[in-house]
């Protein structure tokens, strides 16, 4: 399952290839079959801006690239409810913004191993990023990233931080421990939550 970007269709899938597009009166407005009229296991439904990317254990694989240094093991990632950014973050704290809005869309033979557009690189943690999230607040997009160092990240996407939470602040010269909350506030007409 899977919300649009105005948060007002769901789209589920089902074990016969078939989409469906639901407002939230229970009225199915669209079906579509991703099997191509054959039945396919769908494992997820992305809901992109122009396009809706729905895997599964049948799916056409049509690009991948290597967002963080193959070293790091793995990451997290996340995409923005619009679909134009992809949030990728590793284990030494780094958080990568990439443009993925038309990422793949241009007919390509054979797997697209080139990398969307970077927009941005930053490392907010100093330990690995367990997890991303990522809302709309007035008109501005938030990435909330928390992680193994005890500490939460608050950005505007593509990556303007807005401040960062409990993380343990080590000076190497006296071994001294100082909790570090910072918030940078900016002004903007954004509407609250």
């Amino acid at each position: 399952m899977a919300l649009d970007g105005t948060q007002t269709r769901l789209f589920t899938a089902g074990l016969d290839g078939e989409i469906k597009v639901w407002d939230f009166n229970g009225r199915c407005l669209h079906r579509m079959n991703a099997g191509l009229g054959r039945a396919v296991e769908i494992s997820q439904v992305l809901v992109l801006k122009k396009s809706i990317l729905v895997m599964g254990w049948e799916s056409l694989l049509v690009g991948q690239f290597t967002a963080h240094n193959k070293d790091l093991g793995s990451i997290v990632m996340a995409v923005s409810p619009c679909g134009k950014y992809l949030v990728t973050a590793d284990r030494e704290g780094t958080l990568k913004t990439w443009d993925i809005q038309r990422y793949c869309l241009e007919p390509h033979d054979g797997i697209t191993t080139e990398p969307p557009k970077l927009l941005r690189s930053f490392r907010p943690h100093l330990d690995r990023v367990t997890h991303l999230e990522m809302c709309l607040h007035g008109d501005r997009l938030l990435v909330l990233s928390a992680s193994s160092d005890c500490s939460v990240a608050l950005s505007y996407l593509p990556g303007e931080m807005i401040g960062l939470f409990g993380q343990v602040d080590i000076d190497t010269d006296t071994q001294t421990h100082t909790q570090v909350v910072s918030v940078h506030c900016t002004t903007h007409n954004a509407q609250p939550m």
